[in-house]
């Protein structure tokens, strides 16, 4: 049996990690841990995300922020846990968002052609896969922006509660619930499993993965 490659063991460890952080983030300030804790979890973040994207450029700007982490661990200021999910929403709504501009292809417009490159997309799967990019891009700016409104508004666990558990479920269920949707909405259409459709966005996302023009 042949051995998986390398760099798809190094992103399966990237997968393994990503649960960890919203856990220890709400640990943390759920137990007014904001000091090392902070910094545990952040380097636990990182650690994901080189993990998953394995990209030169990602590595300098990671080791960029774990120096600057060195300095700001020891600084009890709980503030600073409430800024990574609201700039990792903002980003993936950017980059769903950007692909809406003239000229581009709608991220998951691209997905689809990956899911059946033999096949061409006719209009009206079209149509529904930029549509589809809307709503991933108005969902990824709502949940950052319902974030920053928790952290202005409630307390830091209602805040969590929200950011490290509910915003995740409603990602979960709107990504299966449009998996059903469109299986009912495509009746007689060959669609990738959830487990594929995660794996096609890893190969997306990874370096040298170009968009078409």
């Amino acid at each position: 049996m042949t051995a998986p490659p390398r760099s798809n063991l190094v992103r399966l460890g990237g997968i393994a990690l990503l649960p960890g952080y919203p856990a220890a983030v709400h640990y943390a300030v759920a137990t007014g841990q904001t000091g090392v804790a902070l910094a545990a979890v952040t380097l636990l973040a990182l650690l994901a995300v080189i993990l998953l994207v394995v990209h030169p450029g990602v590595r300098l700007l990671a080791g960029v922020a774990v120096v600057a982490l060195i300095f700001v661990a020891p600084v009890p200021a709980r503030e600073l846990v409430y800024l990574p999910p609201v700039a990792i929403n903002l980003a993936l709504g950017w980059w769903f968002g950007k692909s809406l501009a003239a000229g581009r292809e709608p991220v998951i417009t691209r997905f689809a052609r990956m899911e059946r490159p033999d096949a061409r997309l006719d209009s009206r799967q079209l149509t529904y896969t930029r549509r589809l990019t809307w709503v991933w891009t108005l969902f990824f700016c709502a949940t950052a922006i319902v974030s920053l409104v928790l952290a202005a508004t409630a307390s830091a666990v209602v805040w969590s509660k929200f950011t490290n558990g509910a915003s995740y479920a409603a990602a979960l269920l709107l990504f299966l619930g449009e998996h059903l949707f469109r299986r009912v909405r495509f009746r007689g259409y060959t669609f990738a499993s959830p487990i594929e459709q995660v794996r096609m966005l890893l190969r997306s996302a990874a370096p040298g993965t170009r968009e078409s023009a």
